[in-house]
């Protein structure tokens, strides 16, 4: 696969595997995040959204060196997504799921084969902010190797929110 990388892992049945957005992914990025159930949980989607919206955040992550998001694909279908960017000295996690793949292992495997890749920084803390009330996605990376460290504030569109701060402590 280019510019992926898969591990066995039978997800929804198949084997799932990362790759690199592509343009032609606008659309179904679009189906699965207009969603507010979905945006809900997360920082920077708005709702609605558009198909602009998903060409316009896949031409600039593209384009910007320091974000490395990543399409979970179950056979030739996105189904979620896994990225990681720079926060200050550590590496943030992040990752959003199209609702009908909720309660199915999909983020935690995703987010396994991301911190599994090659090229994914070991030489930095990793760490994860979750929203109060967000407790799969606690669970998610509790899964994959965090611990709750602290109460905290994240970003939700233009305000702050309580949330959850977590440090990965497995490699």
């Amino acid at each position: 696969m280019l510019n992926g990388w898969k591990m066995g892992n039978s997800v929804l049945g198949v084997d799932l595997a990362l790759r690199e957005f592509a343009l032609e992914d606008a659309g179904r990025v679009r189906e699965l995040v207009d969603d507010p159930a979905v945006s809900r949980w997360t920082s920077n989607i708005p709702h609605p959204y558009t198909r602009q919206d998903a060409v316009d955040w896949i031409t600039q992550t593209a384009r910007d060196p320091e974000k490395h998001p990543f399409a979970v694909v179950a056979g030739e279908e996105i189904v979620a997504c896994v990225s990681y960017w720079p926060d200050g000295d550590d590496i943030e996690v992040g990752y959003w799921v199209g609702r009908d793949y909720w309660g199915q292992g999909v983020c935690t495997r995703g987010l396994q084969l991301m911190l599994a890749r090659p090229d994914f920084p070991r030489d930095r803390r990793v760490i994860a902010r979750v929203m109060v009330g967000n407790e799969r996605s606690e669970r998610v990376l509790q899964k994959c190797g965090f611990e709750f460290s602290a109460d905290c504030r994240c970003p939700q569109g233009d305000k702050l929110v309580d949330a959850r701060f977590f440090v990965r402590t497995g490699t």
